[in-house]
């Protein structure tokens, strides 16, 4: 996912290093969040999708590409004998 997101962050003009290290940031102030406030995760997502703002169109092309279920699929696959 780190990558994913420093891949993107060079197609659209960053440098690499500060794409991973935004990146990273991102991926930690999640983490943090949810450590502090134990809120679940789909009210964390909502509290920060604007209707019709660029974080949710974000979530829905995951949605689309079936992102949480490819996840799931991952970790099975480690459990997989």
């Amino acid at each position: 996912y780190l990558e994913a997101l420093g891949d993107a962050g060079v197609k659209y003009g960053l440098k690499r290093e500060t794409a991973y290290e935004l990146a990273a940031k991102m991926i930690i102030g999640t983490g943090e969040l949810y450590l502090r406030s134990h809120k679940h995760p789909s009210q964390m997502k909502d509290e920060v999708c604007s209707p019709g703002g660029s974080t949710i169109r974000g979530v829905s092309e995951l949605e689309k590409d079936n992102f949480k279920g490819s996840v799931i699929k991952a970790v099975d696959a480690i459990e997989k004998k």
